[in-house]
């Protein structure tokens, strides 16, 4: 975790999130209680942008023949952070 840096809040803290910034990116990084992970990007003209999970999906055929894409929850909090970890390191950053 040498290029992020925690910055959760104490509130945060109280509701199972922890938030980090990559030194090296400035991209903000969240880990959930509810087991989802999101990434929001930082881009140098716009500032932040949106919000993107991390997690891995799934594709499921409902009853009326469609196909919805379900997020996976990763319920231990050290999965998550090592997620993170793992996509900050190899995240290029925003080039929009």
């Amino acid at each position: 975790m040498a290029n992020l840096i925690e910055i959760t809040t104490s509130r945060q803290l109280k509701n199972g999130t922890r938030m980090f910034k990559c030194q090296r990116t400035k991209s903000l990084y969240g880990s959930y209680k509810s087991g989802f992970i999101r990434r929001i990007p930082y881009c140098e003209s716009y500032g932040f942008k949106m919000a993107t999970r991390l997690n891995k999906t799934t594709k499921i055929k409902t009853d009326s023949g469609w196909e919805k894409t379900e997020f996976t929850r990763i319920k231990k909090e050290i999965d998550r952070l090592n997620l993170i970890i793992s996509r900050s390191d190899s995240y290029k950053g925003y080039r929009g």
